[in-house]
């Protein structure tokens, strides 16, 4: 129905509530609060799970492009968003890995990877 106040059928289930929490779990885990070796991070394997390795991410991939601003953008886009970011999102976090000095490469990979996977474009289905 055009012009009606209705939300997608995704946001049944992704809401303000579910956002936050998918957000700060990406935040924790996988961007900046995990412990980090090298240029892979993560949270370590959980104690209380058998054979547990815990959740591991090579940023290696995109702190090799990542002098240039909007080259991990574009390979975070093409690996987890299949290609499908749209351009003000792209513009918005390449402004924002821009925003790192080029001294700090794995920040830059870091940071394109986090304001994806805490974007709404990737916790739904588009």
């Amino acid at each position: 129905m055009l012009g009606a106040n209705l939300a997608g059928p995704t946001f049944g289930i992704f809401d303000a509530t579910t956002y936050f929490t998918r957000a700060n779990w990406a935040y924790n885990d996988l961007a900046f609060q995990g412990t980090c070796t090298g240029n892979v991070g993560g949270r370590a394997p959980e104690a209380t799970v058998v054979n547990a390795v815990g959740t591991k991410v090579d940023f290696g991939p995109f702190v090799a492009v990542a002098a240039n601003p909007s080259a991990p953008v574009d390979m975070v886009d093409n690996v987890l968003l299949q290609k499908s970011m749209p351009t003000f999102m792209r513009q918005q976090i390449i402004n924002a890995v821009a925003a790192y000095p080029v001294t700090s490469l794995l920040d830059r990979a870091r940071t394109a990877v986090y304001l994806t996977v805490s974007s709404p474009r990737f916790q739904t289905e588009y």
